[in-house]
Order: structure tokens, then sequence, then C-alpha cells
């Protein structure tokens, strides 16, 4: 069964041709697929990797029975004048090939295989891991702002029509993007069971007061869905009400920092501010956030973000926007309107001037309510998914 994976996702190749992914794309990442298709070819952007990358927080994305086949850039109105041509006559080649098709979220590149699937009546799952709309709308473009509404009815379409569509939030996608075929509501963190000795060791560390104040996040840099911004503004709110706190905001996460030079330096905040760059994930992440004292993900875009759910399963008390399905994970003494600044600060102060009782009953009551998103939890409802999604495909080509 050889099953087609769409998404715009940007896959880095070195000079043997291996593709390679800064973010969640690696190769363990395909095996619920692999389990019930025997074999996958991933369609996304491609660039060649850097000279002078770190691989040790890069990881292989392709490998046995998975293929990765990359095109141009057509997500932008330059790139898609310049290679569409060229891009959808690979896909439809693809497509073609396929006896079913997987599209994630939506871009041009799932867009393109979807028409082209529906023509060849071919099977079709959806996977809705945030809201086109949000995303589109909040990328800090005018053209994202134009090109929002037709990425919005596309994705209402491709769920409308999909034959089967998994979410990862259980009200706010299904209900903005409904289907009418098979569903599933699972997250898209893969998160191991924490053991009980992390959350003791979290309420250890708050025991250990200290005037010291990390502040973390981890998001993509280069745009504006994350909030890095608001998240620089909040720290400046907080600064001026706290002139003498010694505090630093960690960002993590790929992009150049460099954008954000001006607005930092205008706001004073140089000696206050850490860009630690990428990880590889899994353990190394997971001891990053041990040495933050609060978590913060003020984004305007989000399906059910991994890194928060993360940061809960350590205990790490955390404020966070409305974006997405976030109210589902945080309760609203925690959360602030997407660009509120001024209440991730309040927000902040409030955590901070917490005593180490009301601090541990965030931590604890963070840690449980990740154990609702752990793999031993999520995996058998996407292995049903995908199984019977498998079972469409071979019952079609009978």
């Amino acid at each position: 069964m050889k099953i087609l994976y769409c998404h715009d996702n940007v896959y880095y190749k070195d000079d043997q041709e291996k593709n390679f992914s800064a973010g969640q794309f690696g190769y363990d990442y395909w095996q619920p697929y692999l389990e019930a298709f025997g074999s996958l070819t991933v369609l996304g952007r491609g660039e060649h990797l850097p000279d002078n990358a770190d691989m040790r927080k890069m990881s292989r994305s392709d490998g046995q029975n998975v293929e990765v086949k990359t095109f141009k850039n057509i997500n932008s109105p330059r790139g898609l004048w310049a290679h569409k041509a060229q891009v959808t006559s690979a896909i439809l080649k693809e497509v073609g090939n396929s006896d079913g098709v997987i599209i994630r979220a939506m871009s041009e590149i799932g867009w393109i295989a979807f028409k082209e699937a529906r023509r060849l009546g071919l099977p079709i799952a959806h996977e809705l891991s945030g809201c086109p709309w949000d995303n589109t709308w909040n990328h800090g473009s005018l053209i994202g702002k134009l090109y929002a509404p037709v990425r919005y009815l596309r994705a209402r379409k491709v769920a409308r029509e999909a034959d089967g569509v998994i979410y990862v939030t259980r009200d706010f996608l299904p209900t903005r993007y409904p289907a009418k075929g098979l569903t599933a509501i699972a997250s898209n963190v893969r998160l191991e069971k924490p053991k009980p000795a992390v959350l003791e060791r979290r309420k250890e560390k708050v025991e250990r007061s200290s005037a010291y104040l990390s502040i973390g996040l981890i998001g993509q840099l280069d745009h504006k869905l994350k909030g890095i911004d608001v998240a620089i503004k909040a720290l400046a709110a907080f600064k001026e009400k706290h002139p003498s706190s010694n505090v630093n905001l960690h960002l993590l996460g790929p992009g150049n920092p460099k954008k954000y030079e001006t607005l930092i330096k205008d706001l004073n905040l140089t000696n206050n501010i850490s860009f630690d760059g990428i990880l590889s994930g899994g353990q190394a992440v997971y001891n990053w956030l041990d040495n933050i004292d609060i978590y913060i993900q003020p984004s305007f875009h989000e399906g059910l973000p991994r890194a928060l759910i993360e940061a809960m399963s350590r205990g790490c008390p955390c404020l966070a926007s409305t974006a997405g399905g976030i109210r589902e994970l945080l309760d609203e003494d925690f959360l602030h309107k997407p660009g509120d600044y001024d209440k991730l600060a309040k927000d902040i102060e409030k955590i901070h001037t917490s005593t180490p009782s009301e601090l541990k009953q965030i931590s604890e009551t963070n840690f449980k309510k990740s154990l609702h998103y752990t793999s031993e939890k999520l995996i058998p409802i996407r292995q049903e998914f995908w199984g019977k999604f498998a079972n469409t495909v071979k019952q079609h080509h009978g």
C-alpha cells in the first residue's frame, strides 16, 4: 500500500541526498503510519542542508519504507508564480502513483494533492493540527490576511469531503472544520508518561526559592505566530513594575533572532533575554524545561501546542493565550487574549509572587493534566483511526 503524506514542512537535503528535519518530522514520527500502511512517501519543501548545520539538533527524516520528496516553496505569491507549474506536475505524478492521500493542515502542496486525489477518486485523510485561518491571518503580512479566507474555505472543504479527519483538539477544530466521514481526536504530541519523580523535583525547586526568575518559551522565531514579540513586551512591562528583579526570558527554537534586536534594545532588555537555539527534542528539551520557573505560550495560532503540554508534564507553572485549543489545557486564570502583553505581564507577576504552596498546587494540576496526552493514551486512538483508513484504502482498491 502506497500512501502519500502531504505537508509543507521544510526538509534539508545533504550531499548524500539524505533528508533531515529541524522539527518533529524525524523518522520515528512516521512509525504509526508505517504500522498501518507499510510504506509512506512524504512531500514537503526542500532546502540544502547548511554547511554550518548542527547535526545534533537535526533528525533524519527518510529511511526504510519512508521516501521524502521535496519541492520549491510555493506558499508565497512569488514562489507560486515561479514554480507552480513544475511543482504541480510533480505532485500530480505522485498522487497518480499512490493508493491514498493524507493531507496535514492546509498548504498549496496539500491542496494540489487533494484536488487530484478527488479527481482520481482516491481515499483521503485529513490531519487538522491547527486552524488554517488563524495561522495565515496572524502570519504578519497583508498577503497573509488576504489569503486566510482561501485557506479557511479549502480546509473546510477538505474536512467535509475527506474519508477521515483526525483533530488535535476536542472542541475548537471539529467545530470550525466539521467532517462527514470517520473522525478521531488525538493530539499529535509524542509524550512518554512522566515519572512521579519529575513532579517531586519540581516541588523541590519551588521550595528552593530564588531571587532569579527564569521564563521560557518554545517556538519558531521567523514569524509572529508564537507571540515572541508579545513575550518580550510582557517582560518589559514586568520589569517596569519590578525594575530590580533578576529575570531572564529564554527562547528556544529555530530562526534568526536578529529581527528582535531593535525591540529588545528599545525596551532595554539586552541583558534579560537569551536565545537558546534549537535542541534535538526529548530529554534535552525536558532538561531545558526543568530549569524554567514559568513557561509561557503567548501564541496567535495553535492547535493543541505540544510544547505547552511538555512543559506541563515537567510541572512548570504555565501561562498562555486563548489561541486554538489552549483552553482545553489551562484554566482561564492563566490565559490572556492573543497579543495582550499587559495581561501576560500581570499573570507573570501573579505566579512570581505566589507562595510555594500555591506554586506546588499549580505544578501538580498541570502535571496531572498532561497525563491525558501521553503516548499510552493517544497511540491506541491513532492506531484505530489509521487502521480504519487503511481498510478504506484496501476496500477502494479491492
